[in-house]
């Protein structure tokens, strides 16, 4: 169990949107999270609306700066904070205590089952099976409802190529990437000017 703030939630939903079609084995499936990203926009600034979905079904936005509790397998958990070098640095997810300092023996932060006093971990994937079993049975066989058979827009792909889609809702990765685009233009542009004056000069 660890805690992550809105913003490496958010983080988190790009790497999904952003590395995954570099790097297959970093596709997330998170559960109570959904978000909306579009595949044509800017690298890691492709995730447009992300929101949290709570026990009860209703949903709400992300706060940047609070603190989020989340429950992950030990592997993922510590996964996550190998973002910001897949990334270059231009994404961070940091897994925090629940006081908000960074975890360093992820060991200490496994969930334990404290039934009859054995304090061994808690498996995921004895999770996963209890789950199962606890589906309707025919013939001693749980059946796996139908809800599972649909898709539930946690992970909505939004494929617009409207200009003002592909660039609306910036962050800050992309309007420092804007801000350098738009010097290499100025640039370019001087560079033009000044060659067109000196042309016209020598025709002269």
């Amino acid at each position: 169990m660890v805690y992550l703030t809105g913003k490496e939630l958010k983080a988190a939903c790009e790497v999904d949107a952003s590395i995954q079609p570099m790097m297959e084995d970093v596709q997330l499936f998170m559960s109570g999270l959904s978000f909306t990203f579009n595949p044509n926009r800017l690298l890691f600034n492709r995730v447009v609306k992300t929101s949290l979905q709570k026990p009860d079904g209703t949903v709400e936005e992300i706060n940047d700066t609070q603190l989020y509790r989340v429950a992950a397998g030990l592997y993922s958990a510590q996964m996550l904070s190998l973002v910001g070098d897949k990334s270059y640095g231009l994404l961070s997810i940091v897994p925090k205590a629940r006081d908000g300092s960074p975890i360093t023996d992820f060991e200490a932060c496994v969930v334990k089952n404290t039934a009859g006093g054995t304090g061994s971990e808690v498996k995921e994937w004895l999770a996963i099976a209890r789950y199962l079993q606890s589906f309707t049975q025919v013939n001693g066989v749980a059946q796996v409802p139908q809800y599972y058979d649909e898709t539930h827009g946690r992970k909505v792909v939004d494929n617009s190529l409207n200009p003002i889609a592909l660039i609306s809702h910036p962050n800050s990765i992309a309007l420092a990437a804007y801000a350098i685009i738009a010097a290499m233009l100025a640039i370019a542009a001087l560079i033009i000017k000044v060659s067109l004056r000196r042309y016209r000069r020598k025709k002269i």
